[in-house]
C-alpha cells in the first residue's frame, strides 16, 4: 500500500480533556462577569456615597432657654460619617466653627451655661468616610431669655372668653422693648412677633389678638420683650395668662377641657366610622344591583333567541 493511500489518523481527544476545555470556558466567562459586576456595585456605591443625605440639627432641652441653664445641640448624619463641624452665622457669614464629639450618626456640642453670647443662627454639616461634604443644616435659632425685667400680660376686655370669641392680649412693660412676642405654652409652633408701640405712662406695649378661642385647646400664654439690636437676647417671661372658656354648660376650667375634647374626639370617630359603613353598604348594594342587571339582561336574550330547527331525520 502506498504512502498516499494509508488511511490518516485523526486525534482523539479524551472526554476529561474536552471536560477541562470547558471548565475554563465557564470560568473564563464566571470572571469576565464577576469583573463587569464589581464595576457596576463600585460605581454605584460611589454615586450613593456622593448623595448623602441633609443633616438635621436641634437643641434639647429646646431652642429657648434660660440664662445660666445648660443646652445640648445636635446634629444627625449618616452612619457612614467622619467629622461633624457646627458653624455660628454672625451677620449672615460663617465666623465660628467648632468639631463635634461624635456619637454614631449623629453629634453632640455641649453649653454647660447659656449667656448672651451662645446665642444666634446655627448650622451643621459632616464629611462621609468617602471624603464626601454634606450639605448644610437648616438653620437652628438659638435665644436666652431672663437677660431683663419681665413684662406684664393681660386680657382685654376679660380672660373670660365665650367659646368661638376673640380675645386681645396687651403685652405691656416700663422698659422700652423695640418688639414683643407671644408664646403659647404648650405649641413650640405658636409664637407672634409685634413691634412695640408707645402707651401711657412711658410704656410700651403690643396688642395680639387671639381667636376664634375653643373649648377643646388650653389657652395659657407668656410674653417677651428685646431689642432689635439683640433680636435672640430676651426679658424673663410674664407671668402666665390663662384665658377661662365659657359655653353653653358655663365656664370651664383646665381639669374640664380634656374630657370635654375627649369625648368630643371620641364622637367624632363614631361619625366618621359611620360614615365609611355606610359607603361600604352603599358600594356593596350598587355592586349587587349590577349583578343582578346583568342577569337580567342575560336571561331576556336567552328567552328571544329562535329555537334550533334540526333538518332531515335523526337514526335511532
Amino acid at each position: 500500500m502506498s504512502q498516499e493511500q494509508r488511511p490518516r489518523r485523526t486525534e482523539e481527544v479524551s472526554p476529561s480533556a474536552q471536560l477541562g476545555s470547558k471548565e475554563k470556558d465557564a470560568m473564563t466567562l464566571s470572571l469576565t462577569a464577576l469583573f463587569f459586576l464589581g464595576m457596576s456595585v463600585s460605581s454605584r456605591t460611589q454615586v450613593q456615597a456622593e448623595n448623602v443625605s441633609k443633616p438635621n440639627i436641634w437643641a434639647e432641652p429646646g431652642s429657648v432657654i434660660p440664662l445660666g441653664t445648660h443646652v445640648n445641640i445636635w446634629c444627625q448624619g449618616i452612619q457612614n460619617t467622619k467629622v461633624f463641624h457646627l458653624h455660628k452665622t454672625e451677620k449672615s457669614e460663617s465666623r465660628h466653627k467648632q468639631s463635634l464629639i461624635k456619637f454614631g450618626d449623629k453629634a453632640n456640642f455641649s453649653i454647660p451655661h447659656m449667656t448672651n453670647k451662645h446665642t444666634g443662627e446655627y448650622f451643621c454639616h459632616y464629611l462621609t468616610k468617602a471624603n464626601t461634604w454634606s450639605e448644610n443644616s437648616d438653620t437652628l435659632n438659638l435665644v436666652v431669655t431672663g437677660s431683663y425685667d419681665k413684662p406684664y400680660l393681660s386680657a382685654w376686655p376679660s380672660p373670660v372668653v365665650t367659646s368661638g370669641e376673640n380675645v386681645t392680649l396687651q403685652c405691656h412693660s416700663g422698659q422700652n422693648f423695640d418688639r414683643f412676642i407671644l408664646i403659647k405654652e404648650g405649641e413650640v409652633k405658636f409664637s407672634r412677633n409685634l413691634e412695640s408701640q408707645s402707651h401711657s405712662n412711658k410704656h410700651h406695649q403690643a396688642l395680639f389678638p387671639v381667636g376664634p378661642v375653643t373649648l377643646c385647646h388650653k389657652w395659657t400664654f407668656r410674653c417677651y420683650g428685646y431689642y432689635r439690636k439683640k433680636p435672640s437676647v430676651w426679658s424673663y417671661p410674664s407671668d402666665p395668662l390663662e384665658l377661662l372658656v365659657s359655653g353653653a354648660t358655663g365656664i370651664m376650667n383646665p381639669s374640664q377641657i380634656k374630657p370635654h375634647c375627649s369625648n368630643s374626639s371620641h364622637l367624632q370617630d363614631y361619625r366618621v366610622e359611620n360614615i365609611i359603613r355606610l359607603n361600604m353598604a352603599g358600594l356593596i348594594l350598587l355592586v349587587l344591583g349590577i349583578l343582578l342587571l346583568e342577569a337580567y339582561h342575560s336571561q331576556t336574550k336567552i328567552k328571544r333567541q329562535p329555537g334550533l330547527r334540526f333538518r332531515g331525520n335523526i337514526s335511532p
